[in-house]
């Protein structure tokens, strides 16, 4: 199932904040991604704590609002 796929990735992005790579539409290290299936998982590293800031189908560019 999808939606638990998505949970178990979001879950591990602690363990190894710095394994996503900087979404290339920003190129702001502290906004990363990790790919699953055709969605991006795009997460913001703060101090104290991983926000994730959407999940978006990969065919789609991150848009600054």
């Amino acid at each position: 199932m999808f939606a638990r796929q998505v949970l178990v990735l979001v879950e591990s992005i602690p363990d190894h904040p710095q394994a996503g790579r900087i979404v290339p539409e920003m190129e702001t290290p502290e906004l990363r991604e990790r790919i699953l299936g055709n969605y991006r998982i795009i997460y913001r590293l703060k101090k104290d704590a991983v926000e994730i800031v959407t999940i978006i189908h990969g065919a789609r560019l991150l848009q600054e609002s």
